[in-house]
């Protein structure tokens, strides 16, 4: 977190303070208390936040759009229903495909290949076998 400095300090020195956050890049937090106010930050940092907030604004809360998560569910939702009640998943995307109501076996691969990245499904064995490949759900 930036440096705190007392508010009644702040006034005596607020050019000096200016001048490190405007030409120093630090970001300066004012306080009452010993509580944190607010913070002088560049104004590169003030329009990045301004930027990001107006992104958030516009934009859902995940960069590739809802449909794009409804998919990935329901390759998900297939996994789980194509794995028995003991041990993994073994099944070609094209049979995931199928059961998640898709018409492309790239969508399940890129969807799967989201699911690994994130740690919820490992992919064990050789993954162009044609019996399938193997998911461990974790």
């Amino acid at each position: 977190m930036a440096a705190s400095i007392p508010l009644a300090e702040a006034r005596s020195i607020l050019s000096e303070l200016v001048n490190r956050v405007a030409f120093g890049k630090e970001r300066v937090a004012l306080s009452r208390h010993s509580k944190d106010l607010v913070v002088m930050v560049p104004v590169e940092d003030a329009r990045l936040l301004e930027e990001l907030d107006a992104g958030a604004a516009a934009e859902p809360a995940w960069p590739m759009g809802q449909e794009w998560l409804r998919t990935a569910l329901r390759v998900l939702e297939a996994v789980i229903e194509l794995k028995p009640s003991r041990g993994d998943c073994t099944a070609t995307n094209r049979e995931i495909a199928e059961r998640a109501g898709l018409r492309s076996d790239s969508t399940v691969r890129d969807k799967l290949r989201w699911w690994r990245q994130l740690g919820l499904i490992e992919i064990v064995g050789d993954t162009a076998l044609p019996s399938g490949r193997r998911i461990r759900l974790r």
